[in-house]
C-alpha cells in the first residue's frame, strides 16, 4: 500500500473515473479480497525547491528502490533494500544489478511521462520562487498557430503531422517549420533564419529542436547548445509565445565520433534526455519527451522499435514520424489519440500498435 491508493480508493467508493494522469490505484479489491492491488512497484517524486532540494523521481519495490535526479544535477541511484536496508551504498554501477536498474529505470520513466512530471521545470523559475505565475497549462485553442524550428528530424515529421493534424478537428490548426538539413540552432540564429520566422506572425508555441548530436557532447558543444536555447526562449517569450522543446532520440546502432569514445543507444539517449531537461529547467519551459516515449517502443518491442528508424539508423521513418506526431498532439492538444485518423501509406498495424501503446503506457 501507497499513499496514493487512498484517493484513488475514494475516488472508486464514489464512482469517479480518474483522470489518465493520477496514480489511480485503489484498495477496494484487496479490502473485498477479490485480488491484491498490483502495486509491485511504487513511485515517488520531489520537485525542485527555491531553497535548493535537488527534484527527483523514482521507482520502489519490497527489495530494490531505483532514484533519477535531474536539474542542474543529474544522476542515479540504486539501493538493494534486502541487503542495505538503510540505503548507505548505491549499486548503480555494479553490474550485477543491470537488469534491476534498467527495470526500474524504464517503469520511473513512464510512469513520470504519463502523470506529466515533465512540466516540473516550472518550480525552479523566478516565477515560482516570487510566486507570480501559474503552472503552464496545454492549449486549448482548437487551431493554435505553431512554428517549429530544427533541421531534417523536424522536416522529416512534417509531412505526417500536417496529414494527421488535417484529418482531425485542429485542421484548421497552422503548421509552419524553418529548417536546414545538419544545422544547429546555433546556426539558425547566425543566419537569422530563427529569429526572422519567429517574429514573422503571431505564433502559439514554437518548438525547438537541436542537432541530434551536439547536446550529448560535453563541453564547448553542449554549452553552445544551452546558450542557443536561451536566447531563443526569449526572443520567443518576447514575442508571446510559449517555447518547447523538442526532444530528440539516440542512433538505431552505435554512434562514433571523431575523438569521442563509441556511445550505444542507452548512453546516447540518456546524455539527449539529460542536456534537454537541463535546458527546459534553465528556463522553466516545457520539454515534449519524444526520445523517452522512442527508448520506451524500443523496449516493448525491440522490432517495432527498430521501425522507427530509416535506413539510415538516424532519421525517422514514416512510423517514427507518427509517433514523433502523436506526441506532440498530446502536449498541443490533449486529445484522445485513439480517435485520431491513422496516415495513410504507412503499416496500418505497426502504426495502430504504436498508439495503443503511447494512450496505454505514455501519454
Amino acid at each position: 500500500m501507497v499513499s496514493t491508493d487512498l484517493p484513488g480508493t475514494l475516488l472508486a467508493l464514489a464512482g469517479v473515473d480518474a483522470s489518465p494522469t493520477f496514480s489511480d490505484s485503489d484498495l477496494l479489491k484487496a479490502l473485498r479480497r477479490d485480488s491484491p492491488t498490483g502495486n509491485e512497484c511504487a513511485f515517488f517524486e520531489h520537485y525542485g525547491a527555491w531553497w535548493g532540494i535537488h527534484p527527483f523521481y523514482g521507482a520502489r519495490t519490497a527489495t530494490m528502490k531505483y532514484v533519477r535526479y535531474y536539474g542542474d544535477e543529474n544522476f542515479e541511484e540504486l539501493y538493494d533494500l534486502v541487503n542495505d536496508p538503510d540505503e548507505l551504498k548505491s549499486v548503480i554501477t555494479d553490474p550485477a544489478y543491470r537488469t534491476q536498474r534498467e527495470e526500474l529505470a524504464a517503469k520511473a520513466d513512464a510512469w513520470w511521462l504519463r502523470t506529466g512530471g515533465q512540466t516540473a521545470a516550472y518550480y525552479e523559475t523566478e516565477s515560482f520562487k516570487n510566486g507570480l505565475a501559474t503552472p503552464a497549462k496545454a492549449s486549448k485553442k482548437s487551431a493554435p498557430r505553431i512554428l517549429f524550428v530544427g533541421n531534417s528530424y523536424t522536416d522529416q515529421i512534417q509531412a505526417v503531422f500536417k496529414r494527421v493534424i488535417g484529418d482531425s478537428s485542429y485542421k484548421d490548426s497552422m503548421v509552419e517549420a524553418v529548417t536546414e538539413g545538419g544545422a544547429t540552432l546555433e546556426r539558425l540564429i547566425a543566419k537569422n533564419l530563427a529569429l526572422s520566422a519567429i517574429t514573422s506572425a503571431k505564433w502559439d508555441y514554437v518548438v525547438l529542436q537541436e542537432q541530434s548530436v551536439r547536446p550529448v557532447i560535453a563541453g564547448e558543444s553542449e554549452q553552445a547548445f544551452h546558450d542557443a536555447v536561451d536566447l531563443l526562449v526569449a526572443k520567443i517569450r518576447e514575442a508571446g509565445a510559449e517555447p518547447l522543446l523538442y526532444m530528440t532520440w539516440g542512433r538505431r546502432d552505435e554512434l562514433v565520433l571523431e575523438g569521442q569514445s563509441p556511445l550505444d543507444y542507452e548512453t546516447m539517449q540518456q546524455k539527449l534526455s539529460d542536456a534537454y531537461r537541463k535546458a527546459a529547467q534553465r528556463n522553466g519551459i516545457r520539454v515534449v519527451p519524444v526520445g523517452e516515449a522512442w527508448r520506451l517502443v524500443r523496449e516493448m518491442d525491440a522490432e517495432l522499435g527498430r521501425k522507427l528508424y530509416a535506413k539510415d539508423g538516424s532519421h525517422p521513418s514514416g512510423e517514427g514520424a507518427f509517433l514523433v506526431t502523436c506526441v506532440f498532439l498530446h502536449y498541443f492538444f490533449n486529445c484522445p489519440l485513439d480517435r485520431i485518423a491513422l496516415p495513410t501509406g504507412l503499416n496500418e498495424q505497426d502504426c495502430v500498435r504504436l498508439r495503443d501503446f503511447l494512450v496505454k503506457e505514455v501519454l
